[in-house]
């Protein structure tokens, strides 16, 4: 029940406490999650935002965003499935107490009842996860703004925060890498860290190597390997 109650509670707030700078409804700015159309400055190395070119750097960086994935928890699912039963209950009581005498009333009204049940629960499925939802649209458009930035634009939207940093291509000869760098960057770049992550080896020991990766949609992860074997931990994200 907490875990429910803090689901309501958490939707709740942050639909009351929305009070950031508003959006324009078309136009640079504009959109939410996958379909943000960024606002942008051009940059040194980049073009006037405009034309068919930016139009399509537009596009290629939506459709990236498109493709980062939406995944749920098993807490929310929890409260999904104490509202679908109690649904289920209070309707079989129903029934059962009202046409007890005739069963074959049951059938026909659980099945036209079905749809808009089924209705209901999407609604309530939607409303559960959208804290989730709100956080995973950000970092599409996150994502969006990153890959402007990648292209030499600068982002100008405060609702919109860009996490990709220029590497100079001096540093890129002294990035520290181990053994497993390659792996650890494989591992990146399934968790959807960046379409071309690079791990910088921050520790290494007997057996074990630990590394950093940039991401485009969150700040970094921290990446453990041990005799080649992967994986990210939040453990060493602070060495």
């Amino acid at each position: 029940m907490r875990k429910i109650a803090g689901i309501a509670c958490a939707a709740m707030l942050l639909s009351a406490c929305s009070t950031g700078p508003q959006r324009p409804p078309a136009g640079p700015g504009s959109g939410v999650g996958a379909a943000y159309v960024p606002m942008v400055e051009p940059g040194p190395a980049s073009g006037p935002p405009g034309g068919a070119s930016y139009e399509t750097l537009v596009a290629k960086c939506q459709r990236e965003a498109s493709g980062l994935p939406f995944i749920k928890t098993e807490d929310h699912d929890a409260a999904l499935i104490v509202v679908g039963v109690g649904v289920g209950a209070a309707i079989g009581w129903n029934i059962g107490h009202t046409y007890w005498d005739d069963r074959a009333f049951a059938i026909p009204l659980v099945a036209a009842a079905s749809l808009p049940i089924a209705g209901l629960m999407g609604l309530f499925a939607q409303w559960v996860y959208s804290p989730q939802t709100a956080v995973w649209r950000k970092k599409q458009e996150t994502q969006v703004a990153n890959c402007m930035a990648r292209s030499g634009y600068k982002n100008v939207d405060p609702t919109v925060l860009v996490t990709w940093l220029a590497v100079p291509a001096s540093s890129m000869a002294t990035r520290p890498t181990g053994r497993d760098t390659f792996t650890a960057e494989k591992l990146a770049k399934s968790r959807n860290c960046a379409a071309t992550p690079m791990a910088t080896l921050v520790a290494k020991g007997p057996g074990f190597e630990d590394y950093r990766v940039a991401c485009t949609n969150a700040p970094e992860i921290a990446i453990h390997c041990e005799f080649g074997q992967c994986r990210a931990s939040s453990d060493y994200a602070a060495r």
